[in-house]
């Protein structure tokens, strides 16, 4: 059940490094942070419980170039491909006008599904801030549905999992390569769709801050609120349903 009648399943992949072997100290003596280097999504039709249609692009890195050899097995995504690639403003923007001019996504009416928040609320909220273009991500990129809580009250299980845990939860058998970003979509959206048949009510669990520019990840305001008990929320309401904007109390893990 979904009070909208598309999902947009998205996962990206960043830049990353062994913790066995740092990364490659930048200027100024700081490590490099992380960098989106896979855009996919994954159009699911909640009426017909099919998937219709996909966005897929590779992004290219400009803060740290070249791939770690731990990105690039995690991922399967190769040097080459991201040096072909535009860099994530480009993306963004080419993802926008997709979605904007596809005929099957009416404005309003459809919402994005994530594995976790790290995708929207940590990734691409802190990465636009940090290279000065956030002012381009749409109002329906702030906010999303976070897949984990879902599954939970779907399934009655009380502790959150990764996507390779739903799948086997499900009896649903993995495709394609886990961590790469487009067959991680897929399989998020075939949970999706396990989840809809179940009769599992699909509605916004997670948005960025209201009112303040995002300019710290969640780590950090995690740090900064370390001696408070308990983190405030803020409500929001999307397509009649009232969630909770994500703090750094209510975040989930990225999807593992």
């Amino acid at each position: 059940m979904s009070s909208v009648s598309h999902l947009l399943v998205m996962d990206f992949e960043a830049t990353c490094w062994d913790r066995a072997k740092p990364p490659p100290q930048a200027d100024g003596g700081k490590a490099p942070r992380q960098e989106i280097i896979e855009f996919p999504c994954v159009v699911v039709d909640t009426k017909s419980g099919t998937v219709v249609d996909e966005f897929h692009q590779y992004v290219k890195p400009t803060e740290e170039a070249t791939l770690s050899e731990f990105c690039t097995e995690l991922t399967g995504i190769e040097q080459p491909q991201v040096e072909a690639a535009q860099p994530l403003q480009k993306v963004l923007e080419d993802f926008v006008q997709w979605v904007s001019a596809n005929p099957k996504l009416k404005a309003d009416d459809f919402a994005i599904v994530t594995c976790g928040d790290w995708d929207l609320y940590d990734q691409i909220r802190t990465e636009t801030t940090r290279k000065d273009f956030v002012h381009l991500v749409p109002s329906w990129m702030q906010r999303w549905i976070n897949i984990k809580p879902i599954w939970m009250k779907a399934t009655g299980n009380e502790k959150a999992t990764g996507m390779a845990g739903m799948l086997r939860d499900l009896d649903i058998q993995l495709l394609g390569k886990h961590h790469s970003g487009i067959d991680d979509a897929r399989n998020i959206a075939r949970i999706a769709l396990k989840l809809l048949s179940r009769g599992a009510v699909f509605q916004c669990t997670s948005t960025w801050p209201a009112g303040r520019q995002a300019r710290k990840s969640r780590a950090e305001e995690k740090k900064q609120k370390q001696t408070k008990h308990k983190a405030k929320t803020d409500s929001f309401e999307v397509g009649g349903e009232t969630g909770q904007a994500v703090t750094s109390a209510t975040c989930e893990e990225a999807c593992v």
